[in-house]
């Protein structure tokens, strides 16, 4: 929580507590939290578990080029308090099937654990999906999801109209057009 905390040292030996010194207080500001969404331009309205709801994304350009970085704002709405620090996966996917793109963290690029998020909140979670050079010109599309980051278990993905989805992974709606990396 946020406020005062005195920040100390402690001599042991031998387990045993000799002496103890203050270094001083420490300010903790605490997180700013959002519990109204903002405006989103894509809704999804997916359930990860029952922990978890990906209200909607951003995706500011729809075009990029093999080589470049893809922008994707992710907004969730934390269901229920949460015991374990959950990772949300990234992929940009090619027509093959093959992924050309991805990124996997904790949400707000490492910083906010979903283990500290509050019933109801809203988190904005933004991402740069750094393209192969090599990937193919065409048509591209996103999936993403959560997993436990100590065993690899995705939570379950029921859509909005409550039909569990595949590979327990969000398929957003929209495609990317990559084009071929510049000469």
């Amino acid at each position: 929580p946020a406020g005062e905390y005195e920040l100390q040292i402690e001599l042991l030996d031998h387990g045993q507590a000799k002496a103890v010194f203050s270094l001083g207080t420490v300010r903790v500001a605490g997180r700013q939290r959002l519990f109204q969404a903002p405006a989103i331009s894509s809704p999804v309205g997916a359930r990860l578990g029952d922990r978890v709801t990906l209200i909607g994304y951003d995706l500011p350009e729809k075009r990029v080029r093999a080589g470049e970085a893809l922008s994707l704002v992710l907004y969730w709405r934390a269901e229920q308090k949460m015991a374990t620090s959950y990772t949300v996966f990234t992929h940009l996917i090619g027509e093959n099937g093959k992924v050309w793109a991805q990124q996997d963290n904790v949400p707000v690029s490492g910083s906010y654990p979903t283990r500290g998020w509050l019933p109801g909140e809203i988190i904005v979670d933004p991402y740069e999906l750094s393209l192969r050079d090599d990937a193919p010109a065409g048509r591209y599309s996103l999936d993403v999801g959560l997993y436990d980051g100590a065993t690899g278990r995705r939570l379950s993905v029921v859509d909005a109209t409550g039909e569990r989805q595949p590979d327990d992974r969000v398929l957003l709606s929209e495609t990317v057009e990559v084009m071929a990396r510049a000469p």
